[in-house]
């Protein structure tokens, strides 16, 4: 007698991507896993990405239709979590899509493992939908959860340690766990420290099952203010983290983020920002230059830019122009 397969919620928030969810959506459809519990999150769109939400739900009854007024992809991922029925939990942005068979190698490789979160490689898409960059391991990984968390406080965002959506979490480790709804940026990081933060282990499994896509759209024109609720992301990790080296990992991280955001300031002219900015760069700078995990170059190159921000900031736009002219 065949087993009954485990049931896995896949939560996809939605907010204007009518371009691009119909691809999104036949790639969830289309699993190899086909215990699925699929909830959308209509987060107010104003194009017409509810009505495509509805014509998938009438075609497809896995699917689950939530529209509310717009409020955030973290209110959004909240509301899937209410009422989710999985015993896994996945997620995926709706302006990307996944390989057919993520679903039933993450829940495989977790349920033979014994453990509650699995985790795959993922690849970058560039604005034109062709492929820059693969990014996964040579075989499968064991990651202890204190491997974990210094990889989620220090990755820099290259291995995806920090994102949900290459991820599938049981039910259990999640609990009552939600998306902290203050931040504007860094909402993924946190909510990941905070579920690796109850001390599972996670498998990471080599295969880059995820499709990530940098949109033109997203990429920022002007400076945004939210944008500044990074700071207080990061200075939520700082108080998190109760052991002094994660802590410490944390203010390495959060002065990485504060100098980000000073040349983030100067590209677009948000001057008033500046010494604010300034100022949070240097309030864990002693940390970051005793940190081993920051090379020396790094550590060069930060003080040069705490000394001199403007400076350096000028030589780094002449280099990116220069290098841009001689391709």
């Amino acid at each position: 007698m065949q087993s009954i397969l485990p049931l896995i919620s896949v939560i996809i928030p939605v907010y204007n991507v009518a371009e691009y969810l119909p691809k999104c959506m036949e790639s969830v459809t289309g699993q190899t896993y086909k215990n699925l519990e699929i909830i959308l999150i209509n987060d107010g769109s104003a194009d017409n990405s509810g009505e495509i939400c509805d014509i998938f739900a009438k075609k497809d009854n896995r699917i689950r239709v939530i529209h509310q007024e717009n409020a955030g992809v973290s209110v959004a991922r909240n509301a899937g979590l209410d009422i989710a029925k999985g015993e896994w939990i996945g997620f995926v942005d709706p302006d990307d899509w996944v390989e057919t068979n993520i679903f039933e190698r993450l829940c495989s490789t977790a349920t033979e493992s014994g453990l509650e979160i699995a985790m795959c490689g993922y690849t970058m898409h560039d604005t034109n939908g062709q492929t820059s960059k693969r990014i996964s391991t040579s075989s499968a990984v064991m990651l202890n959860n204190q491997y974990a968390l210094e990889r989620i406080l220090y990755d820099r965002y290259t291995m995806g340690y920090v994102y949900v959506w290459n991820k599938l979490f049981s039910r259990q480790i999640i609990g009552d766990t939600r998306f902290n709804t203050s931040f504007y940026a860094a909402q993924d990081a946190m909510f990941t420290l905070d579920i690796f933060l109850k001390n599972p282990d996670a498998v990471y499994i080599p295969e880059p099952l995820y499709n990530y896509c940098k949109r033109e759209g997203s990429t920022s024109k002007s400076f945004n203010v939210r944008r500044l609720s990074e700071l207080d992301a990061w200075r939520y990790a700082v108080k998190r983290t109760s052991s002094k080296a994660l802590c410490n990992l944390a203010k390495v991280q959060y002065t990485c983020v504060a100098m980000g955001l000073m040349f983030y300031s100067l590209k677009f002219d948000a001057l008033r920002h500046f010494p604010m900015l300034k100022k949070e760069a240097r309030t864990f700078a002693f940390t970051f230059f005793l940190s081993s995990y920051v090379s020396l170059k790094m550590k060069l190159r930060t003080f040069a830019v705490l000394l001199f921000p403007k400076t350096v900031y000028a030589l780094w736009q002449i280099t990116k122009t220069y290098r841009g002219k001689n391709k």
